[in-house]
């Protein structure tokens, strides 16, 4: 990154996105990165294979974006430490992000229930995948870390470049998780031939996801709060 910033050198720039889009996979296969919620709510809600990619990709997105507008907000705005005002800024964003985790969960099992009893439409059925992405609020340490760190060399843009490979690395991963879980569920639903077992199966799913959801989310932010 500071030979990059110095030379602006493209062997130097492919190099930087090639090793970030990589760590972005292995980063985002790590623990965390909503891959529960991802299974969680796909599993739980019926949709096409196509939203569960486009769902990974914008999770992904917004997870990094927010770690590019918190660092280069308080590099513009504070003289403290970006680590330590990084930090406290997390520390809000967290418990938001699992109560918003929270309501999506009882939202599904109320949701199930009702479209048990009147079935909808699929465009009804999917106006939550926005509150889906809004979990990625959170912004990604790792991005966070780079973030930092090219400020910190005066290569704020370089940063960015790197963090936007990063996440695209990230999506490829979380884009996988959610059509592997839209996938399960269509395979589950198939292998009954009888629709009124089938919508049985799709009411015990959606409930369980949601529950799951809802306890994971419960569990998280009162760990943080």
């Amino acid at each position: 990154m500071a030979d990059l910033g110095e030379t602006g050198n493209m062997g130097n720039l492919w190099t930087l996105l090639g090793i970030s889009f990589v760590f972005g996979i292995l980063h985002a296969a790590g623990p965390g990165h909503r891959k529960t919620v991802l299974v969680a709510y796909f599993i739980g809600e019926g949709t096409k294979p196509l939203k569960g990619i486009l769902a990974g990709f914008m999770l992904a997105a917004v997870h990094a974006a927010s770690a590019i507008i918190l660092v280069g907000g308080f590099y513009l705005f504070t003289t403290r430490s970006l680590l330590v005002s990084v930090d406290q800024a997390q520390t809000l964003l967290f418990p938001l992000t699992y109560g918003i985790i929270l309501v999506l969960g009882i939202w599904m099992v109320v949701h199930g229930m009702k479209d048990y009893r009147s079935p909808q439409s699929p465009e009804k059925k999917n106006n939550s995948l926005g509150w889906l992405i809004f979990t990625g609020l959170v912004p990604c340490p790792a991005a966070s870390a780079i973030m930092i760190l090219a400020v910190a060399g005066n290569a704020a843009t370089i940063g960015v470049v790197s963090v936007t490979a990063m996440s695209l690395g990230m999506g490829v991963l979380l884009a996988a998780v959610g059509l592997l879980a839209i996938l399960m569920r269509d395979r589950m639903t198939a292998l009954l031939k009888n629709p009124e077992a089938g919508r049985k199966l799709e009411l015990v799913l959606q409930l369980l996801s949601g529950a799951a959801m809802a306890l994971f989310g419960l569990f998280m932010g009162l760990g943080y709060l």
